[in-house]
């Protein structure tokens, strides 16, 4: 296995993030996992946004969180506290607090229009975000579950955000990774797609990351619904994913639509980004 990044190369660390504490074990069973696998240290964080309705007081919100810290068992070296007051994103955004988050993870609620952990409330407050996000549905199983990890691959070069992303899964747990994509007619597109393709192939060899390349016959099916279903069918514990808003799937965003999968796959969520970071070389 590839040598995890050390922290004095840079102190990065992931969020779990606590919108309302509905689901607490959501979040915390893949912040520990998500955690363990890159090896890095763990951010409890609740935000007191005086818009939604389930308002913690600063001493109730560490409270709970302090409970959920002691029941995780981590060391303090691995494991801190923090809560916030304001508007949760430009928090996000700006809190110096913040700057070294290499991902944060969240459950939503996809049944509650107004509460703080609705997709589309999350969606806002997350869209101007570096740092990746990872949205969950239900607690995390077990590290078999992200031996498989499914992205699509389309012509634009974003695409190979998710990429970078996939092979940390697949240099420090051995998944492999799948990528989809759409068989393209068109010379122009077939040659756009081509190029992101030998990206991925000499990047993915590189690291002798295991992977899979499949093509689909464009088809009134979203690509992001095959990915849902090939997901399932291939056991996959893990959706990788661009957050772009200006993309809409049947009067829904495609994000919102991935995000609340009825399969419950979690989704991990980039915004495209003009400097990519790459973890450790």
């Amino acid at each position: 296995m590839d040598e995890k990044p050390h922290d004095t190369e840079k102190n990065l660390f992931v969020v779990a993030f606590f919108p309302n504490f509905d689901c607490p074990d959501f979040v915390t069973s893949h912040a520990i996992a998500l955690a363990s696998l890159l090896g890095k240290p763990i951010l409890l964080l609740h935000i007191i946004d005086s818009r939604y309705k389930q308002i913690e007081t600063q001493n109730s919100a560490e409270q709970k969180l302090q409970a959920i810290a002691q029941e995780m068992g981590f060391s303090q070296e691995m494991l801190k506290i923090l809560v916030l007051e304001g508007k949760t994103d430009e928090i996000l955004e700006t809190s110096e607090e913040l700057k070294e988050v290499i991902c944060l993870v969240s459950h939503i609620d996809k049944n509650k229009p107004k509460n703080a952990a609705h997709p589309s409330v999350l969606f806002k407050h997350f869209q101007n975000i570096r740092m990746a996000y990872l949205l969950v549905q239900k607690p995390f199983s077990d590290r078999t579950s992200l031996e498989n990890v499914v992205l699509t691959l389309d012509i634009e070069k974003e695409s190979k955000e998710k990429v970078i992303w996939a092979s940390y899964f697949g240099r420090f747990n051995q998944s492999k990774i799948h990528l989809l994509h759409y068989k393209f007619k068109d010379d122009f597109l077939k040659k756009r797609l081509e190029n992101n393709l030998l990206f991925v192939e000499k990047m993915l060899e590189n690291l002798t990351i295991q992977y899979k390349i499949t093509g689909f016959q464009p088809q009134s099916k979203n690509i992001d619904s095959l990915a849902i279903s090939y997901a399932k069918e291939n056991k996959a514990g893990l959706l990788i994913a661009l957050s772009d808003k200006k993309w809409n799937w049947f009067g829904k965003s495609r994000k919102m639509k991935l995000a609340t999968n009825e399969e419950q796959i979690p989704v991990l969520f980039l915004n495209p980004r003009e400097d990519i970071y790459i973890l450790c070389d």
